[in-house]
């Protein structure tokens, strides 16, 4: 998780893909994002969490797609971390 320079919350969740993991634990999750490099994490409304590559899209890019979902309440009660590396 070292790799990992920075993260951001937002209450909302994304429109691009991604997989479950089993882990339940924020750092958990986190270590298992940083070694694959995934710029983003969801933990649901529902408490399932996924980890959510977007490797094809920049931080800015996905950045600005999770500051127009909060703006259009966009499943707020989900909770997304954009990861920086």
């Amino acid at each position: 998780m070292e790799d990992i320079r920075a993260f951001v919350r937002y209450n909302t969740d994304t429109f691009f893909g991604g997989r479950p993991t089993e882990k339940t634990i924020l750092h958990e999750v986190l270590s298992e994002a940083a070694a694959a490099r995934a710029k983003v994490i969801v933990k649901t409304s529902t408490g399932t969490w996924y980890i959510k590559g977007a490797n094809d899209r920049t931080y800015e890019d996905i950045k600005r797609h999770l500051e127009n979902n909060v703006a259009n309440e966009f499943k707020p009660n989900s909770r997304t971390w954009l990861l920086y590396y």
